[in-house]
């Protein structure tokens, strides 16, 4: 079996040391470099089907070698919080197995919540408009998660 260690990186990403077309090599602050094992074809990805509880082999809508992924952000209405880097971080992740190691083509797609009544309540709270208090702190979130 492969194993697949993940590590955090300073900016956020792996840097890539292969050229194109030889195999992937990530290397990481204090880590050995690490070599995607050589495969004649990609490996296979299987998933837990929760109304079975069976695992049953991943496939894309198109039978393709492209995801499309969409996944729910914050609702930006104050400052970024443990949860939310949690959760970008983990789906980052995945996005970065399915395309490192797996090799399909992933379009991930985030929204991020920017009407809301947490959003009207705290915009009433500070008497602005509730699509300022949104794009405010959508940026913050964005440079937070950079």
């Amino acid at each position: 079996k492969n194993q697949i260690i993940m590590s955090s990186f300073t900016n956020g990403c792996p840097p890539a040391t292969s050229p194109p077309g030889a195999p992937l090599t990530f290397t990481g602050p204090g880590m050995p470099p690490w070599t995607l094992p050589p495969q004649s074809s990609r490996p296979s990805l299987k998933i837990l089907n929760s109304l079975t509880k069976t695992k049953v082999p991943f496939k894309t809508l198109t039978g393709t070698n492209n995801v499309r992924w969409y996944m729910c952000g914050p609702t930006v209405y104050d400052a970024s919080h443990m949860g939310h880097a949690r959760t970008y971080l983990g789906f980052d992740i995945i996005r970065r197995i399915l395309e490192g190691y797996f090799r399909y083509d992933v379009s991930l797609v985030m929204n991020i919540t920017d009407i809301d009544d947490k959003i009207i309540k705290r915009s009433n709270e500070r008497g602005v408009e509730f699509t300022e208090l949104a794009r405010h702190w959508e940026g913050e979130y964005l440079k937070d998660m950079e």
